[in-house]
């Protein structure tokens, strides 16, 4: 079932995601250009009918026979100037297209299926080592599928600032301690202890495994810790900024003192 989680079911998810979207998007507009090919075929046989109707009307206008004739001769005129269309109205530009593909969207279900994906491997690395593997091939071919999805398939969103990715972070931080514990579990279930110490009683092994357990969760604390939210590069940047913007702001206050001083030097003068 793992092998099946991680190999079939995470390929046929980009071949939904990204390959499926893809082929319909690119049928429907392969409709809409043989759509529009016909249109214009039909509008490129009318207009030697409509420029025909043209030239009979103009005849018909420069004989000047009835005021009233002359009237509707120029109505119809203008009526078939006007039918005559052109191609360029009915070939589909580039925004046009992007507007028939579907929007972007929402970040739920990617955040979803990654957070599952960690899931898997945190709590069921004991019981299939490889899972990190198979998680590693499929993010790379994810990173293609979704850039092909957000260039090929969608239309392309506007971007936003946040500050993390929000309640994720703890979800995820959560499942690392739970998966600390349901490790050790599986670990003594499946006798680890017992083939590492034949001898230990039962009192002692699960003395050991909660000890293991506080162990683990303390290191995860601190490597916690030890990760600094804002890099030590960023906050320089940010420090060189902010005195760049204090410089100039002083030197613009020191050049309208001294403006001023000037002015009101030459008043007193």
């Amino acid at each position: 079932q793992l092998i099946t989680i991680f190999v079939i079911k995470q390929f046929w998810d980009h071949v939904k995601e990204a390959i499926i979207p893809y082929i319909v998007s690119n049928t429907r507009l392969s409709m809409l250009i043989q759509l529009s090919k016909k249109e214009h075929d039909r509008y490129a046989e009318r207009k030697d009918l409509n420029q025909e109707l043209k030239r009979i009307l103009d005849q018909w206008n420069n004989s000047k026979q009835i005021k009233t004739t002359d009237e509707i001769s120029v109505d119809y005129s203008l009526s078939a100037r006007d039918f005559i269309p052109s191609f360029e109205t009915l070939s589909l530009s580039q925004a046009e297209i992007e507007c028939l593909q579907p929007k972007w969207p929402d970040l739920y279900e990617d955040y979803l299926e990654l957070v599952i994906q960690f899931g898997y491997i945190i709590f069921l690395s004991a019981l299939f080592p490889l899972a990190a593997f198979f998680s590693l091939l499929n993010n790379i071919l994810e990173i293609r599928a979704d850039a092909f999805k957000l260039c090929m398939i969608c239309q392309r969103p506007f971007s936003q600032r946040v500050k993390d990715i929000g309640h994720w972070q703890k979800i995820m931080e959560y499942m690392v301690i739970a998966a600390i514990v349901v490790n050790c579990i599986f670990c003594s279930i499946r006798g680890v202890f017992r083939r590492m110490l034949p001898n230990l009683p039962f009192a002692a092994e699960i003395f050991l495994l909660a000890c293991i357990e506080h162990i683990l969760i303390i290191v995860c604390k601190i490597i916690r810790s030890s990760i600094e939210s804002v890099p030590y590069w960023v906050r320089v940047e940010k420090a060189k900024m902010e005195y760049r913007r204090r410089e100039a702001l002083t030197k613009l206050e020191c050049n309208a003192l001294h403006l001023k001083e000037g002015q009101t030097q030459e008043n007193t003068t």
